[in-house]
């Protein structure tokens, strides 16, 4: 691999104060009346500037008409009204873009309903905008910390690694608690006991 770590740099310092800096906007902030799909789409790409479009790096575009329509088919949002979408279905279409790439829909259906009233999506989505920019401060606080500032190729390639390897363990993390929802006290025991047998029978 040829990198040019100069360039890498410049790059690495520009994303990471637009991430430090980056917030997503506020319930009261969303608009009130309704819009279309396309409009939908749109904002979309404005609230989240920091996700791959169709022109970056070959990715696909990270939300489409057809996906909305989908999440409307499963229940993950609700089903707009005469073709409109308001302020409720654009708070969970900010949270499903967000964290689609580590849960599937599924797992974001339970983590956050569709049922909620307007009141309780306020409180959840809000407090998941604390979380989204507690949690871009820390990544980038942490990255700087572990892999420091690149110099070489070599060090490209290790910061590329490490941010792999974080991904992974992270993605690996959020399977594995995705996976314990629904488990009650007895089921725990048992698989408690389960994994102390195999562990036993690994000795």
């Amino acid at each position: 691999m040829n990198y040019n770590a100069q360039f890498v740099k410049r790059k690495m310092d520009k994303w990471s104060n637009y991430i430090t800096e980056f917030e997503l906007p506020a319930y009261k902030d969303l608009p009130s009346i309704g819009l279309y799909m396309d409009q939908i789409i749109t904002l979309l790409s404005q609230y989240l500037g920091y996700l791959p479009n169709s022109y970056e790096l070959n990715a696909e575009t990270f939300i489409t008409a057809n996906a909305i329509n989908n999440y409307v088919r499963l229940g993950a949002i609700p089903a707009p009204i005469k073709k409109k979408y308001y302020a409720n279905h654009i708070a969970y279409l900010i949270m499903i873009c967000v964290l689609k790439p580590s849960l599937s829909i599924s797992d974001i259906s339970q983590l956050i309903p569709a049922n909620l009233s307007e009141e309780e999506l306020k409180t959840v989505y809000n407090r998941f905008k604390e979380i989204h920019k507690d949690s871009s401060v820390k990544l980038i606080s942490h990255l700087q910390a572990i892999a420091g500032t690149p110099e070489t190729d070599n060090d490209v390639i290790e910061l590329i690694i490490t941010s792999a390897v974080n991904t992974s363990l992270c993605k690996r993390f959020t399977e594995k608690m995705s996976a314990l929802n629904g488990i009650n006290d007895e089921e725990a025991e048992k698989i408690e006991r389960l994994k102390h047998s195999k562990s036993n029978k690994s000795k």
